[in-house]
């Protein structure tokens, strides 16, 4: 889920709202415009977090 923080927000290319994902899929700095919050829910799964 992708929860705007004012304004227009574009996380890996898409608006607000709900957006799923292929499992096993990854993304890199997805979050090009404005700031959001994004809510990952992930049954049975885990997020690996890399900083470069």
């Amino acid at each position: 889920m992708i929860m705007p923080l004012g304004g227009v927000v574009k996380f890996d290319g898409h608006g607000s709202g709900r957006l799923v994902y292929a499992p096993g899929s990854a993304h890199r700095r997805p979050v090009g415009e404005g700031k959001a919050l994004v809510l990952y829910l992930m049954p049975q799964a885990s997020i690996d977090v890399a900083r470069d």
